[in-house]
């Protein structure tokens, strides 16, 4: 009988465009099913990160280099939606995703969501639901946009 020895490696996992693009399908899916009566919070989140993860999976279809995951998860982008949209259009400069309504929408929920405000109920969330989320935008515009990134996805077959 001969002994054997196995010497298990570090697993790197590749996050493609494919998969963040139907973690992005699913995550609009989840925020779709739903009810926020008790964390109202929550469908916004989900609703920002499907678009993140959706204009990510975008990007790594035209570039899935290393230096390019970098960039997306460097400070420069990272949870920044307004960053992360316009660095989108170098690749997707002609699809006119989103209009001038959807990046005001943007413009008003990226503070919260860049610095994780959402995920951790951080104090300007806190003042925001304590003034009736005044100061996020409309649920069905942020909604609105999520839907045109998930058709987008659904388009190019979640590059497949």
């Amino acid at each position: 009988m001969t002994d054997y020895t196995i010497q298990p490696q570090t697993g790197i996992v590749n996050f493609t465009p494919y998969a963040m693009a139907k973690m992005s399908d699913g995550l609009f899916n989840a925020s779709e099913n739903y009810n926020a009566k008790d964390t109202p919070t929550l469908n916004y989140f989900l609703y920002c990160a499907s678009i993140e993860l959706g204009l990510k999976a975008g990007i790594l279809s035209q570039d899935n280099s290393l230096a390019n995951k970098k960039h997306l998860k460097g400070p420069a982008i990272s949870h920044d939606l307004q960053n992360l949209y316009q660095y989108f259009l170098n690749y997707f400069g002609t699809e006119n995703l989103f209009d001038a309504n959807d990046i005001a929408v943007l413009d008003k929920i990226n503070p919260f969501f860049k610095t994780k405000g959402l995920e951790y109920i951080t104090t300007d969330v806190i003042v925001a639901l304590a003034s009736g989320l005044s100061a996020f935008p409309k649920l069905s515009d942020l909604k609105n946009i999520a839907l045109k990134m998930n058709k987008f996805l659904i388009n190019n077959g979640y590059f497949n």
